[in-house]
């Protein structure tokens, strides 16, 4: 002890230690009001946050919150900070946004402030925090930011907002991976987020049954995404692994639309994993055996009957009033009920607004928005048929990028028709019949092949100049290349939106618009690119492309390369007649949509596409050259493509479009020749406006071409006499026939016949002859 230092048992109240302690008092008293100033200072910088957002300050604001980050200070939630954050999301492609000015991307500038805003449990005033909105300015954009999407998703589910956005976002993301298996990598990660959110709520053992629901809803979206995305593999894999996993997770009604869908698609190896999944309905016995008796019915059909692939409406949707169809419509698009036909609406917003009225179809249009994805998907792609019918593309654009994601389509092209379609002289009415607001499409959809065909026609239609659509067409080729590059859009100040991913494929019918533009307007050297483009990709080309490009050889009196492709398509015909034990390529007959007119569109031709042809008045070459031949198809289903490098054979609209290039181009012997062929394959039918729609100029041209004739017959009488005269009319016919048989492949005897009747054949001026001596 005696070691130790003296020190210890010196006594603190010894005057030698008053300094000492008061040092000590000091310094404590400064560290207190440090840590007392800085406390001031922080809580101070939030009430300035919060003075900065009341007051729209959005500058101070995104500087403050940025300050607060750096130094970790907390900030509490409060539905206050939903100002901002929406602020944001409606112009959030501007990189000068003020509350972007701290952050490298808006998915951080987001993050930050959705950070802010209270869980679900906590909120206090609704009217201040509206998840639907923020939701609105999310997914109903025109430019839609998958990244933003998908982190809101996961931000959401964590603050206890999943069950609210899990339906639209499964719908978003099973389509915006290009690998699906990365869909699903996101769909668990959204549902260990939500479940994250509800252990911090409630004890362990009970955080299965609340999530329930959740996995319910989005187990449900996500299987028919798949299924509708044609991902039937992956889909049956989730369904029998979920199924397995969670008991009754998955809802008996989507099992019952994967089995219904399988069984569409022919997979019946799969639709045998799922049949046992539904044995435990109430129905199980009774609904298993009629399932089998279904699959088994398939592969007789299958065998026996190749399937149309369009169903057939009731009556009661066809025929009738208005009123009463109307009535049936309604019912049709009633929550679960199979939508109507393509061609069932259309027929009826034909005859509907024809008569003047509008607002059935807007009630309708509503109906179907309210009743699912594939309700707003039928009705939609029908008026999207409507509009394109009656050249009302603007109107069509706006449809379209109303209802579903710019995927497939060319974004830039659209946004600027978005943007100047208010400047458009368009009847309001019309736009409220057909382009939905913004609140009635409770979550958009993903376009197929076929919808997003009839937008390039809409958007060609709308591009000026043939620069514009040769880079229109360029475009094309690379998403139907895959190549999304093409597809990216330029923000405010050139910063790139990547492109919606994957792209539904591109489909033959999107390159029709082309075909006629380009070599009208840039030279006859496009048709052959546009169809060796088209094979390169592996798309096999239909009549309606040879239809354009002989069509527009004809106008340009090419009659060489006209004739080449008519006897390309009628062999082709032949073939096809040959292969399938017919004794000739085409009936002597009229097919029943050519025979009806526009109101029954829908029949097939006889290629069996759908198409839909307007009539077309051409009395004046101006009007010869604005119009055209718009070929729409109205079969919703997908149909299997033609072989790549099969020709198409002849159809009665092939011959029609031929015969009336050589109208424009006044060649008389050329139309009369490729009429006698057409004679061949079909019978005139007085009325039929098909035929009836070049008649009357035929009539014309060729009466003209009589009067000419005679004149110089009467000449040749006054100079030669009547015998030789007439032996020299008899020479010149001679003549003129054997160079018709000769330059369009015509018997003696048609070549003859065209170069003497004309338009109608030598069977319609027998029947005038009978008719005139009756």
């Amino acid at each position: 002890m005696e070691e130790m230092s003296d020190a210890l048992f010196e006594d603190e109240g010894d005057d030698d230690y008053a300094w000492a302690k008061a040092a000590s008092v000091m310094g404590a008293q400064a560290m207190s009001a440090t840590r007392a100033a800085e406390n001031r200072d922080s809580l101070s910088a939030v009430d300035q946050l919060r003075a900065a957002v009341e007051k729209g300050n959005y500058a101070a604001a995104g500087r403050l919150i940025h300050e607060l980050h750096d130094v970790g200070t907390h900030i509490p939630p409060s539905e206050l900070y939903a100002g901002p954050l929406l602020s944001l999301l409606k112009d959030s492609y501007a990189r000068e946004h003020p509350l972007r000015q701290h952050t490298t991307s808006v998915t951080d500038a987001f993050s930050a402030w959705f950070a802010l805003l209270p869980d679900a449990e906590h909120v206090q005033d609704p009217t201040l925090l509206s998840l639907e909105e923020v939701r609105r300015h999310i997914f109903q954009t025109n430019i839609v930011n998958t990244d933003l999407v998908l982190t809101f998703g996961l931000a959401a589910a964590r603050k206890g907002y999943a069950e609210q956005v899990s339906s639209q976002l499964m719908h978003f993301a099973m389509g915006a991976f290009p690998d699906v298996q990365a869909a699903l990598r996101y769909m668990n990660k959204f549902l260990e987020a939500a479940e994250e959110h509800r252990r911090g709520l409630q004890p362990q053992n009970a955080v299965f049954r609340p999530a329930l629901s959740i996995r319910r809803k989005v187990y449900k979206t996500a299987l028919r995404a798949l299924v509708r995305n044609g991902h039937h593999d992956v889909a049956v894999d989730l369904l029998t692994q979920k199924k397995r996993k969670l008991g009754q997770a998955v809802p008996k009604e989507t099992l019952q639309f994967v089995a219904a869908q399988l069984q569409k698609a022919r997979r019946y190896d799969l639709l045998a994993k799922v049949n046992p999944l539904l044995e435990g309905s109430e129905d199980k016995a009774l609904a298993h055996e009629q399932r089998q008796v279904d699959v088994e019915a398939a592969y007789l059909q299958e065998i026996v009957d190749k399937r149309s692939g369009a169903a057939a409406d009731d009556d009661a949707l066809v025929n009738g009033s208005l009123a009463s169809r109307l009535s049936h419509l309604r019912r049709a698009f009633s929550h679960g009920g199979t939508p109507p036909t393509c061609a069932t609406l259309v027929n009826f917003m034909d005859q509907y607004y024809d008569s003047g009225r509008c607002r059935a179809l807007r009630l309708l249009r509503q109906r179907a928005l309210r009743n699912g994805t594939a309700a707003t998907t039928a009705y939609t792609f029908a008026q999207m048929v409507f509009l394109r019918r009656r050249k009302m593309d603007t109107l069509l654009i706006q449809s379209f990028a109303s209802t579903f994601y710019l995927s497939g389509v060319p974004r830039e092209p659209i946004l600027r028709i978005l943007q100047t379609a208010p400047s458009k002289p368009i009847d309001s009415a019309d736009v409220a019949t057909f382009v939905p607001a913004a609140r009635e499409v409770r979550k958009k959809a993903w376009p197929d092949s076929l919808t997003t065909a009839l937008v390039w026609h809409s958007v060609t239609a709308l591009t000026v100049g043939w620069q514009a659509v040769s880079a229109l067409y360029h475009q094309l080729l690379a998403f139907a290349a895959g190549d999304a590059s093409s597809d990216s859009v330029e923000g405010t100040v050139g910063e790139r939106i990547p492109a919606l991913m994957p792209r539904p494929a591109i489909r033959t019918e999107a390159f029709m618009p082309f075909v006629r533009r380009l070599m009208l307007g840039t030279g006859l050297e496009w048709g052959p690119r546009i169809l060796e483009d088209m094979l390169r990709l592996g798309i096999a080309p239909t009549i309606y492309h040879f239809t354009d490009m002989a069509g527009v050889y004809a106008r340009k009196n090419e009659v060489e390369r006209v004739m080449m492709i008519v006897d390309m398509v009628e062999g082709a015909a032949l073939k096809e007649a040959r292969e399938k034990g017919e004794a000739q390529p085409a009936a002597k007959a009229v097919d029943a949509a050519v025979q009806a007119g526009r109101s029954d569109a829908g029949s097939e031709t006889s290629r069996g596409s759908s198409a839909v042809i307007g009539s077309h008045s051409i009395a004046s070459e101006a009007a010869q050259e604005a119009s055209r031949l718009d070929e729409i198809p109205l079969n919703v289903s997908a149909h299997q493509p033609r072989k790549a490098g099969a020709l198409p054979g002849a159809d009665l609209i092939f011959y029609i479009c031929v015969i009336r290039g050589f109208i424009i181009a006044r060649n008389l012997e050329g139309a009369l020749a490729i009429e006698e062929r057409m004679w061949r394959h079909y019978d005139y039918q007085p009325g039929n406006p098909y035929y009836e729609s070049y008649f009357e100029d035929l009539r014309r041209m060729q009466e003209h071409s009589r009067r000419r004739q005679q004149a110089v017959r009467q000449k040749w009488v006054a100079k030669y006499g009547p015998e030789l005269a007439q032996e020299k009319v008899d020479v010149a016919i001679k003549e003129r026939s054997e160079r018709v048989r000769k330059l369009y492949g015509l018997t003696d005897a048609e070549a003859l016949n065209s170069v003497h009747y004309g338009p109608h054949g030598l069977g319609k001026v027998r029947k005038d002859s009978q008719a005139d001596s009756a």
